[in-house]
């Protein structure tokens, strides 16, 4: 009885588990699909300075 227990908690963190990872994954694309619009709307704003990455010096 107490195996039974401990494997319907185990299906359940797996569950919990595979959810986060997907949330993350869909997090991930959304960050990145803001990044691009960011870098977009930066390169096309009027009198806007050209993008470094880093500073002059380096």
């Amino acid at each position: 009885m107490r195996q039974t227990y401990q494997e319907e908690d185990l299906a359940q963190l797996n569950l919990s588990v595979l959810r986060q990872q997907q949330e993350i994954d869909a997090l991930r694309q959304e960050l990145q699909r803001l990044k691009e619009m960011m870098a977009t709307l930066v390169q096309n704003a009027p009198g806007a300075p050209p993008v470094q990455e880093h500073p002059p010096h380096y």
